[in-house]
């Protein structure tokens, strides 16, 4: 069974970096790793307007985000 992580809301700072790839994972643990490794470098190079975060979903493990209410103007 093929696991997918996906960013569900592509802002600006994961499209600049090239985070937008699909990733598919043979199963849960290697997925939750990917979704990880993604959230760290996610969070790294973003301009902090967003929080991001991991959710599971069906078959999908999903960064998404929410506004950062230390950023919002």
């Amino acid at each position: 069974m093929s696991i997918e992580v996906l960013i569900s809301k592509q802002c600006h700072c994961v499209i600049k970096h090239g985070l937008n790839k699909e990733i598919h994972c043979e199963n849960k643990e290697e997925a939750m790793r990917e979704a990880q490794d993604l959230l760290k470098k996610i969070s790294s190079k973003s301009c902090e307007t967003h929080l991001f975060f991991i959710k599971e979903e069906d078959n999908k493990i999903i960064i998404d985000s929410k506004y950062n209410p230390d950023k919002m103007f």
